[in-house]
């Protein structure tokens, strides 16, 4: 396919007209003076913006659909984003009791397995509770919130550990930083919900 009069983002600011050929999922071309192929199916833009897809790693829902009502949800989210020029998503949990956190990431890795045809893709989970500071909860449900051990992270994931490419935690928790020692090794650990001084934080960075 070849993409013409696009007001596309190249080299860091929007230039137009541009021309974009398009083949076997990759972009083959970028330029001015890009002609058709023979056969070749061309889509002109009449000056529309033509920009990367969007990647968002942290969204718990989409237009009345959430990621903790498991895969028909996270289906809907995955068609619905698309729309709206998402390329791939984390979807992202709640802090709810380990079962039903289970059940979100069977959800994730179900739409991963079997993504949808015209939808965002799924990379895999942003799992954003249960290792928070009850000080910095937010909209999170305190009461299901655990401390970041093994034996929790085994707790809140079951057998769907590998589906999780990104965890949170509050840093200050009571073994914190032997957490992200471990987790470091099957995805990436980021802070957020945290009533942490610099001492903490600093360790856990030192952690990975």
């Amino acid at each position: 396919m070849l993409i013409i009069n696009a007001n596309a983002f190249v080299e860091e600011r929007f230039q137009y007209p541009m021309c974009v050929r398009m083949g076997g999922g990759r972009v083959q071309a970028v330029g001015q003076q890009l002609h058709a192929l023979p056969g070749e199916t061309v889509l002109d833009l009449q000056g529309d913006y033509l920009i990367p897809g969007f990647v968002d790693v942290h969204i718990h829902g989409y237009r009345a659909h959430d990621t903790m009502e498991g895969e028909a949800s996270i289906r809907a989210m995955s068609r619905d984003l698309y729309e709206q020029g998402v390329a791939a998503f984390l979807p992202t949990t709640m802090s709810l009791d380990p079962q039903s956190t289970q059940r979100a990431l069977a959800g994730v890795g179900a739409v991963m397995e079997r993504p949808e045809a015209n939808g965002a893709r799924v990379l895999g989970a942003h799992m954003e509770a249960p290792f928070l500071s009850p000080e910095k909860a937010g909209a999170q449900r305190a009461e299901f919130f655990a401390l970041p051990t093994e034996e929790n992270w085994r707790r809140y994931t079951g057998r769907y550990a590998s589906v999780v490419k990104l965890v949170t935690l509050a840093p200050e928790l009571p073994g914190a930083a032997e957490f992200v020692a471990k987790a470091k090794e099957l995805c990436t650990v980021s802070i957020a919900h945290t009533d942490s001084d610099y001492d903490h934080a600093k360790e856990a960075f030192s952690k990975g």
